[in-house]
């Protein structure tokens, strides 16, 4: 994959200049950058087409401070070398049905 180069500028590399600290800070591996710049530049939120959320139910009292109350599960198989296994979340609601108004 190469960058979008407009007027001779690669915009890839404008991309990585302005965000490298954060794509490092946040253990971005940078084999993955050029895939998430391309997915950003076209607007591809496919993360609820890999993967969903499942909430995690805790009998009465069971539940302490720190135990998750989420998980994610893949729908298909991933290999976490793969350069296209990033993904974009637009947003994520959760709620129970009762609960929606």
């Amino acid at each position: 994959m190469t960058g979008t180069v407009i007027n001779g500028v690669d915009l890839f590399h404008v991309f990585v200049h302005q965000h490298r600290v954060q794509l490092e800070s946040a253990g971005v591996p940078n084999h993955l950058w050029e895939t998430l710049f391309s997915k950003l530049n076209k607007g591809i939120f496919d993360a609820g087409q890999n993967f969903t959320l499942l909430q995690i139910e805790y009998e009465e009292g069971e539940w302490k401070p720190g135990d998750p109350r989420w998980r994610a599960q893949t729908l298909s198989e991933m290999d976490t070398k793969h350069t296209d296994h990033i993904y974009l979340v637009d947003h994520s609601w959760t709620f129970k049905t009762e609960d929606a108004r």
